[in-house]
């Protein structure tokens, strides 16, 4: 506690005469039981006892010391604040002086570890005149983490308190995410994007650089024998060229390549038909001669 030096001076017939007297305390009006408004106080520093939920500030314990500053006795003077100490921390809260009620309290220091430090509100980091970090708590679910340059918001990104994660950009809302993979239902993700569990799309688009099998149309391509295949079936229990129920159980399938390897199929088996049919014509075409005949 700092020490108050009180001064009075005594106007003598003689000389001044200065007599000095130190305070050793400050008194704390027990007051437990009210929780003042602004209006209350004028021109005043003072440090009194309260009942902690009377007044309304966070933290733990039933009673709690109020330090109040009200340094002026009307708006003109700007705000009056106040300090509110107990066994959860130190909390802080400001009212006009002409208001009937104090604005909400807010988290300054806490008991509850040395290493964490509680915010409410707005944190502002300025790295240089046209970056700055913000840190945004607007409700009990979202952490909000904004970015703004040269005074106008770029880019934001939430924490959900479910577990949700959110990004948005104002040109476009692009997520962008370099060099990490991202694991959904996983926490060692080994490709790029790894989930585990369903997913849910009404489009999906697959890119990537995959020749179209079209070749197969070509007059030069040696399309397998149906016979051929029937051979291969029976020895390998698959088609040609398609991965076994063992190997896709391992491995998984890449969408890509198997859809072109299926559309490869197709087109073999249009061919498969269009043969049948040119044989099924000659063969019309013959029983049509021997009924002439």
């Amino acid at each position: 506690m700092k020490r108050i030096v009180l001064l009075l001076v005594f106007q003598m017939s003689v000389a001044p005469v200065i007599f000095g007297q130190t305070a050793t305390k400050v008194e704390v009006l027990d007051t437990r039981s009210t929780n003042e408004p602004p209006t209350f106080y004028n021109r005043e520093a003072k440090f009194e006892f309260k009942n902690r939920n009377t007044v309304g500030a966070p933290g733990t314990g039933i009673y709690s010391g109020l330090l109040t500053f009200a340094p002026w006795g009307d708006n003109s003077g700007q705000n009056h604040h106040q300090l509110n100490f107990n066994d959860g921390g130190l909390f802080y809260r400001s009212g006009l002086p002409n208001n009937t009620s104090w604005n909400n309290w807010v988290r300054v220091l806490t008991t509850e570890t040395d290493e964490s430090l509680f915010l409410s509100g707005v944190l502002s980091v300025n790295t240089n005149s046209d970056a700055v970090l913000t840190f945004n708590n607007t409700d009990d679910s979202w952490q909000y983490f904004q970015f703004k340059q040269s005074g106008t918001r770029k880019t934001w990104l939430g924490l959900h308190s479910g577990g949700d994660f959110c990004i948005n950009k104002e040109n476009g809302g692009d997520i962008v995410l370099n060099g990490a993979n991202v694991g959904i239902g996983t926490y060692s993700p080994k490709s790029k994007l790894a989930v585990e569990g369903q997913i849910r799309a009404t489009e999906v688009k697959v890119l990537a650089d995959i020749s179209v099998p079209d070749y197969v149309f070509e007059p030069d391509y040696e399309l397998r024998t149906l016979k051929e295949t029937k051979e291969y079936i029976e020895e390998n229990k698959h088609l040609p060229e398609i991965p076994s129920a063992r190997e896709i159980g391992e491995n998984g399938i890449d969408i890509g390549d198997m859809n072109m390897r299926l559309l490869k199929k197709i087109e073999e088996l249009t061919l498969y038909q269009i043969e049948l049919l040119e044989r099924l014509e000659k063969a019309e075409q013959e029983i049509s001669q021997l009924k002439n005949k």
